[in-house]
């Protein structure tokens, strides 16, 4: 097995091809990952890309919704305007 730097390069070297990635734990297990701080930096790194990417898609999505329910609203609007164009048709007769 690579050393922890180079394994996590080639990592993201496979990654960033598409590759299949196949993750295998780290010599001591997650006792060792635990009694050597935590998460490495590139756990650290992903997480906080991923959250920043959740933060983007959230708000791409209240923008579509808020867009859609603008489209039903001129949608009723252009309703009542065709309707009310209908009466007054019938009623100039």
């Amino acid at each position: 097995m690579l050393p922890r730097p180079a394994r996590e390069t080639a990592i993201i070297q496979k990654m960033a091809r598409g590759s299949a990635v196949r993750f295998e734990p780290a010599a001591g297990g997650a006792a060792a990952e635990r009694a050597g701080g935590g998460a490495s930096a590139l756990g650290a790194a992903l997480i906080q890309q991923g959250q920043q990417r959740l933060q983007q898609f959230a708000a791409e999505n209240a923008q579509l919704k808020a867009d859609r329910t603008l489209e039903a609203q001129k949608l009723e609007l252009d309703r009542y305007k065709a309707e009310t164009e209908r009466i007054k048709v019938q009623t100039d007769r």
